[in-house]
């Protein structure tokens, strides 16, 4: 084999390799494609549905914290419904004595 048919031999095979080459670059621009539209389907579920359905979801936590109490509210409420605990088992003593006496 003389230099000549070498170098048309390696000439042959980089030809394969670039056709190959093609192939696959013409797969993964298909394969591109197809995500492209697959991320935009994506795209529009996501604004359409998913956002929505958030915001609604944050309205309505920020709905339930404005009615719920706070903790200083809460201890506060405790504080007065012992202290009112107190006064009506001290009204309910100062009754029974006062039955007694009569």
């Amino acid at each position: 084999m003389n230099n000549e048919e070498k170098i048309l031999s390696l000439l042959e095979k980089q030809g394969e390799i670039l056709g190959n080459l093609a192939m696959d670059v013409s797969c993964l621009k298909d394969d591109v494609s197809d995500l492209k539209g697959r991320v935009a389907k994506v795209e529009v579920t996501q604004e359409n549905m998913v956002l929505p359905q958030i915001q609604a979801i944050a309205e309505g936590i920020t709905s339930i914290n404005a009615k719920l109490v706070t903790r200083s509210e809460m201890d506060a409420m405790r504080e007065e419904i012992a202290f009112l605990k107190d006064i009506i088992r001290m009204h309910t003593t100062q009754i029974n004595d006062l039955k007694k006496a009569e």
